[in-house]
């Protein structure tokens, strides 16, 4: 899933990518499962290119230091 919701942002606009994929995203880094967030981390290329950094540091940051 985590594959398939950062591939689905090269499809759309950043501003849709904003309002529909940062929440996704959102969830994803709150899940149980280590996979899960390595998995999404792995493939958040494609949603890093639509969107301007803000949203996606905001996010990412905090799940990569509880891996860590």
């Amino acid at each position: 899933m985590a594959f398939s919701i950062c591939k689905l942002a090269e499809r759309i606009s950043s501003e849709e990518a904003g309002t529909h994929l940062i929440p996704m995203v959102s969830i994803l880094l709150k899940n149980n499962s280590t996979e899960v967030i390595v998995s999404l981390i792995e493939n958040l290329e494609p949603l890093i290119r639509v969107l301007p950094m803000g949203p996606v540091h905001e996010k990412l940051i905090p799940a990569l230091i509880n891996l860590a």
